[in-house]
C-alpha cells in the first residue's frame, strides 16, 4: 500500500515567508468541489477549511480527508471533507506536525543551499537578477502582459524590489531584474514546460503521472530549471553583469511559474532552494541558489518580493514555527517578520549585520 501523503508540506529554502488563508479549491474524485484555504511556509504548509481544521490527502483513494494527530505526524481521520462537520466531531482544529518535523526538513533542505561566506549577493552595487517565466504544457497563457508583471520588480513609481533596496540601503544597492524569455508583442512570453502540471504535484490514483518520493520530487523540480535555463542562456547579453563579485554564480535568478499556490503541492509553493542536481550555466557562470514564485497567488505582491529578496542577501526570518503556526517575534515592525504591502523596512540591525548598510548600531 502506498504511503500516506500528508498536506503538511516542507518544503525547500534558506528563507521563508510565512502565508496566511491563501484561496484553494479541491476536488474529490466524485468531482465535488471544496474551497478551502492553504496556511504556512516554504517548509510546513497545510490546508484548513474555514474554522482552522486541517485537511490531508489520503494517497490510496485520492480523497481529503480532515486530519488527526499521529505521533509526530498527521494522518486521514475516518471524517471525509465535504460529509461531515468537523466541528461536531472529536477532531481538534488547527493540528499541524511537530517542531522537530519541521526543524528536520528544514535541515535537510538547507544542506544543499550554497554558502558564500554567509551571504548569496552582494549588497552594494548595481545587482542584476534574472526572472524566468514558466508555465507548464496544459497551462493557458498568462493572463497579463509583461508590463504588469515587471511591476513588483522593476517600478520606480510603485512598491517594487528596486524601489525598496535602493531606498532602505541608503542608495548603496540597486536591484535590476531582468526577465527571460523576452517579451513579444508586449505579451508575457513563457518558457513552455513539455510536462502537465500534474507532473509536479504528487502521486495519488486522481494524479497517476504525479511524483512519489522525495527524490523524485527533486529530479523533476531540478530538471524543470535547468530546461527554462537552458532554453533562455542565449538570450541574456554577454555584457550584462550577472555575477557582480565574481564569485563564479550568477547573483540572483527567480523563477516565476504561472499559476496559483497549491496547499498540496510542496513543489508548487514559493520557495528557495539551490539547483545542486544540475550544472547550468549562463554567460560563464553557474546558476545555484534560487527563488521560485507562483504569480497568480494573491501573495505575489511587492512587500512578499522584498521579503524574499532579502533572503537572496543572506538574512533570515525572524518568526517561529511552533507545531501550529508562526508566533511574531517583532510584530510588523520589521519585513523578516511579516510583509506588509508597502513593504515595511527590515530593522537596524539586519540592515547593519546582512546588508552592510550602517556601519553601526545607533
Amino acid at each position: 500500500m502506498k504511503k500516506i501523503l500528508f498536506l503538511i508540506l516542507l518544503n525547500i529554502s534558506a528563507g521563508a515567508t510565512w502565508l496566511k488563508d491563501i484561496p484553494q479549491a479541491i476536488t474529490q474524485s466524485n468531482g465535488m468541489t471544496i474551497n478551502c484555504f492553504a496556511s504556512g511556509d516554504q517548509y510546513v504548509h497545510r490546508l484548513h477549511d474555514r474554522d482552522n481544521y486541517t485537511i490531508v490527502l489520503n494517497q490510496d483513494d485520492g480523497d481529503f480527508y480532515y486530519a488527526e494527530k499521529y505521533g509526530e505526524k498527521l494522518r486521514p481521520s475516518p471524517y471525509k471533507v465535504g460529509i461531515v462537520d468537523p466541528v461536531n466531531t472529536e477532531l481538534v482544529p488547527g493540528l499541524n506536525v511537530d517542531n522537530s518535523i519541521y526543524s528536520e526538513k528544514k535541515e535537510f533542505y538547507e544542506r544543499n543551499m550554497s554558502n558564500r561566506n554567509g551571504r548569496d549577493a552582494p549588497t552594494s552595487g548595481n545587482l542584476i537578477q534574472l526572472n524566468i517565466f514558466i508555465r507548464f504544457a496544459d497551462d493557458p497563457n498568462f493572463p497579463n502582459n509583461r508590463a504588469f508583471y515587471d511591476v513588483p520588480f522593476n517600478s520606480t513609481t510603485e512598491p517594487s524590489i528596486r524601489d525598496y533596496y535602493l531606498e532602505v540601503s541608503y542608495g548603496v544597492l540597486t536591484v535590476d531584474t531582468y526577465h527571460y524569455p523576452p517579451s513579444l508583442f508586449g505579451e508575457n512570453t513563457s518558457y513552455v514546460d513539455e510536462h502537465n502540471r500534474g507532473y509536479y504535484s504528487p502521486y495519488s490514483t486522481t494524479n497517476p503521472e504525479g511524483y512519489e518520493t522525495e527524490d523524485e520530487r527533486t529530479q523533476r523540480e531540478h530538471t524543470l530549471l535547468a530546461n527554462a535555463v537552458i532554453a533562455i542562456q542565449n538570450s541574456v547579453p554577454e555584457d550584462l553583469d550577472i555575477d557582480l563579485d565574481d564569485d563564479g554564480s550568477v547573483d540572483a535568478v527567480s523563477f516565476s511559474v504561472y499559476g496559483n499556490v497549491d496547499g498540496w503541492a510542496e513543489l508548487l509553493w514559493p520557495h528557495r532552494w539551490a539547483l545542486y542536481t544540475q550544472d547550468v550555466y549562463i554567460n560563464g557562470a553557474i546558476v545555484g541558489d534560487y527563488s521560485f514564485e507562483l504569480t497568480e497567488s494573491s501573495y505575489f505582491t511587492p512587500g512578499v518580493l522584498c521579503h524574499e529578496f532579502f533572503h537572496v542577501l543572506g538574512a533570515p526570518d525572524l518568526y517561529h514555527y511552533d507545531g501550529g503556526g508562526a508566533p511574531s517575534a517583532v510584530g510588523g515592525w520589521d519585513v523578516m517578520e511579516s510583509t506588509a504591502n508597502p513593504p515595511q523596512y527590515m530593522s537596524a540591525f539586519l540592515k547593519w549585520k546582512y546588508g552592510d548598510w550602517i556601519p553601526e548600531i545607533p
